[in-house]
């Protein structure tokens, strides 16, 4: 325990000086609003991309690891330090969170890191603390709150539209139509927005209080959701980090959107 607290300490830490430093591709603020970023599971490490923390900097955030625990009195308390949380992607999720027997094209799961995410978006969502879910983190939302699954596109819905792209995650490979009125329209219009895809699972029935936000076109795959029942709950099913990465300032803007969020509940609490 001593071991996470003092990691997670430098690590905010580092940040908080870097913040004190001028850098033109960055928007940090005095204000400091905290993100948290769900971590993966690699070699026993808890781990994200760098990528995601660099979108979160140049959003004007401080980016903050939650390490991977079983210990929740812990990630509460990690959450009390947060005033944003985005969801990161990676393996498959278990399908009997949501009642059904594995498929056979299931990959990778993660039991520990499923319950880690699943008690971090459901303490998050109860403390009204703002929530974006990236790939497997709108999943996530979705089964964590009565959703379920394809658990493997190819072989339940299949299409002609690849989501699964062999290259780097910094190019698009597919457009998207977000949903007018919804959160997603306000970033990227209501016209075709191209985006990566690295998945081969998707949200399909969508959670009570939930609505989808963007749709592929080809194939009517989910690649959005919002909450609209109040709670400050959002998920894409494309990965907005590589985007930005890439130099896509619309990708960046849902960056932008999450950290105004979090300054917005900093400032409320």
């Amino acid at each position: 325990m001593k071991t996470i607290i003092l990691t997670t300490a430098f690590i905010i830490s580092a940040a908080l000086i870097c913040s004190c430093a001028s850098d033109s591709t960055s928007e940090i603020s005095s204000e400091n609003t905290v993100i948290g970023i769900s971590c993966a599971v690699t070699d026993n490490n808890s781990r994200i991309g760098r990528k995601y923390s660099e979108a979160v900097i140049k959003a004007g955030g401080i980016p903050y690891l939650l390490p991977v625990t079983e210990d929740t009195a812990a990630l509460s308390g990690m959450l009390d330090g947060i005033d944003a949380l985005v969801l990161t992607g990676g393996e498959d999720l278990n399908p009997a969170i949501y009642g059904e027997e594995p498929h056979p094209e299931l990959g990778t799961v993660d039991t520990l890191r499923d319950s880690y995410d699943l008690y971090l978006v459901r303490t998050a969502a109860a403390r009204g603390i703002p929530v974006l879910g990236i790939c497997r983190g709108e999943q996530l939302i979705n089964i964590a709150f009565g959703g379920t699954l394809y658990q493997d596109i190819p072989t339940q819905k299949p299409s002609e539209t690849e989501h699964y792209q062999s290259f780097t995650n910094l190019r698009p490979i597919h457009s998207i139509h977000p949903v007018e009125g919804t959160w997603l329209a306000d970033i990227a219009g209501t016209g075709a927005y191209m985006v990566n895809s690295t998945h081969h699972q998707s949200a399909k029935d969508i959670a009570p209080g939930f609505r989808v936000a963007a749709w592929s076109p080809a194939d009517s795959i989910v690649e959005a959701i919002e909450c609209i029942d109040g709670r400050p709950i959002w998920g894409v099913q494309f990965h907005p980090e590589g985007l930005t990465a890439g130099g896509d300032t619309t990708a960046l803007n849902i960056f932008r959107f999450i950290v105004s969020k979090g300054r917005s509940y900093r400032a409320g609490r």
